[in-house]
């Protein structure tokens, strides 16, 4: 339930400041953010099977957009940890909860990341 919140806080944060974001003056926190979203999506996609054309095409743009000048302004090794939070919490969630309900879970709960 706590991963929940946070990545639902996180999304939340993300979807609504991608668009008002000046993406030359990102802070470190919006792109780990970013970042632990972007670590998200990748398990989800990966462990679940979904197809590269699941993913929401404008709001995946826009994070992937933000990955790139997020790592030209705070390096590679900066933003590859943070996506790796994003990708241990999506897999520690497998562990304890399952496949198919951490699957149903992420199509139900974040219907934006994945069409």
């Amino acid at each position: 339930m706590k991963l929940k919140a946070i990545f639902t806080t996180l999304l939340a944060l993300t979807a609504m400041n991608t668009w008002a974001l000046d993406l030359d003056n990102l802070t470190l926190d919006d792109c780990k953010d970013n970042a632990d979203i972007l670590g998200y999506m990748m398990t989800i996609k990966s462990q679940c099977n979904l197809d590269e054309e699941s993913a929401n095409s404008e709001i995946a743009e826009a994070i992937f957009q933000m990955s790139k000048q997020c790592i030209a302004q705070y390096g590679e090794t900066t933003m590859g940890n943070a996506t790796r939070v994003g990708i241990f919490s999506t897999k520690s969630e497998l562990e304890e909860t399952g496949r198919n309900a951490t699957c149903l879970r992420a199509l139900t709960d974040y219907p934006e990341l994945f069409d």
